[in-house]
């Protein structure tokens, strides 16, 4: 005679391999773990590419804001004969970065009335003037800055340079000296690199090609 399971124990062992398959079907703690790793490290990867994206938005509306700072300031002088002393001439004075600090502005011929030691003009690594008649620039996400565009807190600032063929971020800009430049300021008497006179029109002492 075939000995079967009691009703007891077919019970028992249905539930039993419930519990099996369940498990099955289910993941391990290793698993789990592994998953939540991958997971945290693409949140991170994403995070990153975020905040650079959103930094340089702020750099791109800093450069507008400059450039439209900059023709009211034109604007000013073709009125009133002169560049302004600051921006509440132009009613800009309350107007703040995208970081949230005020933007700042130097006219050139009345900043060199003062002494050596509490002039604000921006410099190149050379200590040479960056612009002829005014500096206009943003201190950048650090809201600090420095009088050369070289030093450390210079070089994430939104700068007007060139008399206007420049507009952006401080390390661009002095990336490029040592390299053939469209413009030099008229005390500027640092020797240009090697075959600097062979990129056309624009560059030694001419006027700068104003950008839009």
């Amino acid at each position: 005679m075939r000995r079967g399971f009691s009703p007891a124990g077919l019970a028992l062992f249905t539930r039993r391999r419930g519990r099996t398959k369940l498990y099955r079907k289910g993941f391990t703690l290793i698993e789990l773990l592994i998953v939540m790793a991958i997971i945290s490290t693409l949140s991170a990867i994403g995070f990153v590419y975020y905040r650079g994206f959103i930094e340089e938005t702020k750099s791109t509306k800093a450069v507008s804001d400059i450039h439209a700072l900059a023709n009211l300031i034109e604007q000013f002088k073709e009125d009133n004969g002169r560049y302004p002393g600051n921006l509440d001439e132009l009613g800009k004075g309350p107007l703040k970065d995208p970081w949230g600090n005020p933007y700042h502005y130097v006219n050139i011929s009345e900043d060199a009335k003062r002494g050596a030691s509490h002039q604000n003009a921006r410099w190149d690594r050379n200590q040479r003037p960056i612009n002829t008649y005014y500096d206009l620039w943003s201190n950048g996400a650090d809201g600090k800055s420095q009088k050369q565009v070289v030093a450390a807190h210079s070089r994430d600032d939104i700068i007007r340079a060139w008399d206007g063929a420049f507009v952006g971020l401080g390390k661009e800009l002095d990336d490029l000296y040592g390299k053939p430049r469209p413009w030099k300021h008229s005390t500027d008497d640092t020797p240009d690199p090697p075959g600097a006179g062979e990129h056309g029109p624009g560059q030694g002492h001419g006027p700068p090609q104003v950008r839009p």
